[in-house]
């Protein structure tokens, strides 16, 4: 898989890579999923576990997270990293990939690539030279502005998500499941679906649960996710809307841990 250098428009690289595939786009994101995800199994200079369970503003990660016993996955860019004092947690920002059109992850991203061209040249040359994401520089975000953008262009800012840093799977066992994704592998990240994978994990939860409350409320998850089945060919905003009101199904969890 050959990788984003930087020396043209994220969204020139990507529109090629969809042409590549006739714009068969569930194709392009079945694979680019299996892709990232095969990535994790056998890590390469660019998807790499992160050293000493950090994350750092500015970069992008996949992530595995608890939502209250359901250990899914998240693929994610930072934009924030506070210590809230009332709840007396570190919470991390994010703007969540599986919120926004993927037509709309290109067009954003390529703004912001403009932008901070130089650093993605400079993470270019760290990939060239042998080096790992985790040695790669991050880019120059802060929240009030990629809210503000995110708003002001379709109101997308519901993208952004609050994540406890504690709950991030294996944390509390010092091997937390965060993957550094490059800056030279994001063409591909833009257009994974996360979805495909959850439904897979949340399918084995319900055959090993014993407790039928459980096996009921992950299986009115999984309908919700039949219900939004993707038209990858119509990317509109009501689906990402709708899919992210599941996230507050996760909530109604109790703790099974």
């Amino acid at each position: 898989m050959e990788n984003y250098k930087g020396n043209e428009s994220l969204a020139s690289y990507c529109q090629s890579l969809i042409w590549q595939y006739n714009e068969n786009m569930k194709r392009i994101v079945t694979e680019s999923t299996d892709d990232i995800f095969g990535m994790i199994k056998n890590q390469t200079l660019e998807l790499r576990r992160t050293l000493r369970n950090s994350i750092t503003k500015g970069k992008f990660y996949l992530i595995r997270y608890n939502y209250n016993g359901n250990k899914l996955w998240c693929p994610i860019f930072v934009i924030d990293d506070r210590y809230n004092a009332e709840l007396q947690k570190r919470i991390i920002y994010a703007v969540n990939f599986d919120y926004l059109p993927y037509r709309y992850k290109i067009a954003y991203m390529d703004k912001i690539f403009k932008m901070l061209m130089p650093t993605i040249i400079k993470n270019n040359s760290i990939n060239e030279r042998g080096d790992s994401v985790n040695g790669e520089v991050p880019l120059k975000v802060n929240f009030e502005s990629i809210y503000k953008t995110l708003k002001d262009n379709g109101g997308f800012n519901f993208a952004i998500t609050g994540f406890d840093y504690s709950k991030i799977v294996g944390m509390e066992r010092g091997q937390a499941e965060i993957y550094g994704i490059s800056t030279c592998l994001l063409p591909r990240f833009l257009f994974i679906d996360t979805k495909i994978v959850n439904s897979k994990i949340m399918m084995e939860a319900i055959k090993d649960s014993d407790i039928e409350l459980e096996k009921l409320k992950l299986q009115e998850i999984l309908d919700l996710y039949e219900q939004n089945v993707k038209d990858y060919d119509n990317d509109i905003k009501d689906y990402y809307q709708r899919l992210k009101l599941i996230e507050n199904k996760y909530k109604l969890y109790q703790n099974i841990e």
